[in-house]
Order: C-alpha cells, then sequence, then structure tokens
C-alpha cells in the first residue's frame, strides 16, 4: 500500500508545522505558500519533505531560489515540471548530486489526458532526467482516459499516475496500489487538484482496500 503524502498550500507557517508533524509525508506548495528564509528552514528539518514549486506564477529567479535553499536546507524530494527551463534544470539537479535527496521528474495536463504516443514521449524525456520518480498528472475526460492512465503502471513501480476530475479519482484508488505515494489535502483545506481525496478519506479507503 502506498504512503500518503499531504499536500500543503495557501496557509499559514504554524500550520504547516502542524500537518509536518502529524503526517508521514508532506508536500509544501512553495509557489502558494508566504514563508520567512527561516520559516522554510524549520520546515524542511521537520519531517520528510517534497519541495515543489511551480513554473509560470513567479519569476523563475525566485522558483530557482526557494528550491536551491530546500536542497541546502534538508528536504528529502524535489519535485520539477518537464516544462522547467533546462539551464535550471541543471543547476538544481547538480546541487542535489551528492546528497540523500530523490527527484521527482512531473508532468501536469489540467484539461485532458494526452494522446497515448504523447504520454510515453514525455515519459521518455522524464527518463532521461534519470528521476527516482516520475510523477502524470491529467484531467480525465472519459472512462478510457482512466484506462489508458492507469496502463501507465505496467513493468514499473516508480511512477505515480493521478487522474484529475471527478472521473479521474478512479486513479486514485488504483493509486493506492500501485504508486510509491499518492497525495491527499489537509481535511481542513482545500484540494490542491481537481479530483483529490482529503487525507481522512483516503486513510478509510486504506483500511477497506487492506480487508
Amino acid at each position: 500500500m502506498s504512503r500518503l503524502c499531504v499536500s500543503i498550500q495557501n496557509t499559514s507557517y504554524d500550520h504547516c508545522l502542524e500537518l509536518i508533524k502529524t503526517s508521514d509525508l508532506c508536500e509544501l506548495r512553495l509557489d502558494s505558500l508566504s514563508l520567512e528564509d527561516e520559516q522554510l528552514k524549520q520546515l524542511c528539518v521537520s519531517g520528510e519533505i517534497i519541495a515543489c514549486f511551480r513554473h509560470g506564477k513567479h519569476p523563475e529567479s525566485e522558483r530557482l531560489d526557494r528550491l536551491l535553499k530546500a536542497i541546502q536546507w534538508g528536504v528529502k524530494y524535489v519535485d520539477l515540471d518537464i516544462e522547467t527551463d533546462q539551464e535550471l534544470f541543471v543547476e538544481l539537479k547538480n546541487e542535489i548530486i551528492g546528497k540523500d535527496i530523490k527527484l521527482i521528474a512531473s508532468f501536469h495536463s489540467f484539461t485532458e489526458t494526452p494522446a497515448d504516443s504523447v504520454l510515453m514521449r514525455l515519459i521518455t524525456k522524464m527518463e532521461s532526467w534519470t528521476p527516482d520518480y516520475i510523477k502524470l498528472a491529467c484531467f480525465v475526460n472519459n472512462d478510457k482516459d482512466n484506462l489508458r492512465l492507469i496502463k501507465l503502471y505496467e513493468n514499473t513501480r516508480n511512477r505515480i499516475i493521478l487522474g484529475m476530475g471527478k472521473l479521474g479519482r478512479y486513479t486514485r484508488l488504483i493509486s493506492l496500489k500501485y504508486a510509491p505515494f499518492t497525495y491527499v489535502y489537509p481535511d481542513e483545506c482545500e484540494a490542491t487538484a481537481d479530483g483529490q481525496f482529503s487525507k481522512s478519506k483516503m486513510e478509510k479507503l486504506q483500511i477497506l482496500l487492506n480487508d
């Protein structure tokens, strides 16, 4: 059974710290958290953390600065989107080398699940980064999309395949069995992705699947 990663955004430092101390694994969405450097440093050493800073919302210089600091302060995972600028990627990857930090290569499509040929090209590109994990999150428009996404788990144990939207919830159930970890949101907060389950609901589903 996969681990649950609590995805944290749009909340205070104190709440971040509380969530980290009561969770097995957390993702800090640094692009939507207002944290002072000292606060970020403290969070990085308070638990097992994935540092994530999505591109597009802030200048790339700010993104690079926050991720480099998270790496230097002992974060355990770094999530880099496939659309990351090559120069920025190389700098971050070089900083990770030699440290006990795992790399997550990720791709997100918020409107559709791309054609199978496109998905395989994306996976091939991400594999060229030699990541520890590959994450694909795609919006599901029909049941066929679900089946195509689930098929991506074949012959691998390092992929996190997630469908977005109401129909995509089925893939999140499947991720409990086949993904190394899957993403949930804190019960008292909003979801960080369309179709995401809350932590308490996913914990109940884990119990049902384990019976």
